[in-house]
């Protein structure tokens, strides 16, 4: 078994806020430096990116001619990628215990990872008997199903992780794969092919995986927030019809409604910003693997498949949760709208009280003011009995008929408005505030 050359390269991928320079800046170099003093590395050219894009900015560039260790740093979009990549100097060493040895990079902690990447390149014939030892050996996986692969004109790339199976829940899970090239010749393409194309390939994969599991958080926080809110709606429903409602308290539900749909709009924004660039990702996938022509292919076919039904998910969640929102912003609508008529029927009914409360007073004052006055026309007693019986039997007579037009409920909250209690008056000031 003849391996030649063996090299390990490491991809770390953080997420960075857009058109921040400066706070980049501040995140690679936390990643870079400990690698620098440990490493012992030595600033270079960033412009020995080979293959620059408009969309990709280089920032720091450091390597060790003395060990081949290299480390490499640019932005694309949101993305900032790291590439450690760390060659075998001593030939006499076992390239399996130099893989072993070297197989976890100790990337320093860093602020939003995206996850990580491993890659086991060497020249050697890809056989899956090389293959198979080399997953053995230095990852202690034993498989024998086939392993998804694509076969370039110069080498073949292993995956060691079914691309469906990436779990959503593990940002900073290792995704290790193999690279062979049979001729030595052949190495430059396969390092070139893992400083750019194979980097940012992976740099929207994860990013992709990355944004289905933030999708994911932010739709169960949805549908928190939609049960929250269809309870208290129904809890407002609920007091409305009762006799003495406390308005403070629904009061206090609507304000908290408000702040659900606040979060729900809030989250949906983030969703949409997610599939911003979603699209454009997947159809730079392919563009970057145009590059390089493939003779075989298991590996990249299906994971295009299924990052374009990542993205079709996330969508799909965007459109069930805005029209949720729609309906619960009609639900709360069609509530006010229910309250505010209550208020309204409240206020008329106070108006009303008012009214009697007045005319009472007036009826109660002409027949009070007819019994005082009788007295100073020296009328006979005859008379003057007569005339205040009528006036007792003309208020008594407006009472009943007040009562009848008003309702007895009615004419009794005159009656406690009158005696200066505290009624219906109180409660619409409350029910409006």
């Amino acid at each position: 078994m003849n391996i030649i050359k063996p090299c390990s390269y490491h991809y770390l991928f953080s997420h960075i806020p857009r058109e921040k320079a400066e706070k980049t800046d501040t995140i690679a170099r936390d990643i870079a430096t400990p690698l620098i003093e440990t490493l012992n590395l030595h600033q270079e050219n960033t412009a020995t990116l080979k293959t620059p894009r408009p969309d990709v900015t280089p920032v720091s560039h450091h390597a060790n001619d003395e060990t081949e260790t290299y480390l490499l740093q640019f932005r694309s979009y949101d993305v900032l990628t790291t590439i450690l990549t760390l060659n075998r100097t001593d030939a006499d060493e076992n390239p399996f215990s130099y893989w072993k040895r070297t197989l976890r990079p100790n990337f320093p902690a860093c602020e939003d990872p995206i996850g990580q990447t491993t890659i086991l390149f060497a020249q050697a014939e890809p056989e899956m008997v090389i293959v198979r030892e080399i997953m053995d050996t230095c990852f202690n996986v034993t498989v024998d199903e086939p392993l998804p692969f694509c076969r370039f004109v110069w080498g073949t790339l292993y995956s060691l992780q079914q691309p469906h199976s990436t779990p959503l829940h593990d940002s900073l899970r290792t995704d290790p794969y193999i690279l062979l090239v049979p001729e030595s010749e052949e190495l430059d393409n396969g390092n070139r092919f893992l400083s750019y194309s194979f980097a940012m390939l992976e740099s929207i994969r994860h990013k992709l995986v990355y944004e289905e599991r933030q999708s994911r958080i932010l739709n169960d926080q949805n549908e928190t927030y939609k049960d929250k809110i269809k309870s208290l709606l129904q809890q407002i429903d609920d007091r409305l019809p009762q006799k003495n409602p406390k308005h403070s308290m629904i009061k206090q539900d609507l304000n908290q409604v408000d702040e659900y749909q606040a979060e729900l709009y809030q989250n949906i924004a983030k969703i949409e910003a997610l599939l911003l660039t979603s699209d454009i990702n997947v159809d730079n996938f392919s563009r970057y693997l145009e590059v390089w022509p493939l003779t075989e292919d298991t590996l990249f076919d299906p994971l295009i498949n299924r990052l374009q039904v990542i993205v079709r998910q996330i969508n799909v969640d965007r459109q069930y949760f805005q029209f949720l929102l729609r309906e619960l912003d009609k639900s709360e609508e069609l509530l006010r709208l229910k309250i505010e008529w209550q208020r309204k029927e409240a206020e008329e009914r106070t108006n009303k009280i008012r009214e009697v409360t007045n005319a009472l007073i007036f009826s109660f004052g002409v027949a009070l003011g007819i019994w005082q006055f009788l007295p100073t026309l020296n009328l006979s007693i005859h008379l003057d009995i007569t005339l205040r019986i009528a006036a007792i039997g003309i208020g008594g007579c407006l009472a009943y008929t007040l009562r009848r037009w008003l309702g007895k409920e009615t004419l009794e909250g005159a009656f406690k408005e009158i005696s200066g209690g505290q009624g219906t008056v109180d409660n619409v000031k409350k029910f409006g505030e």
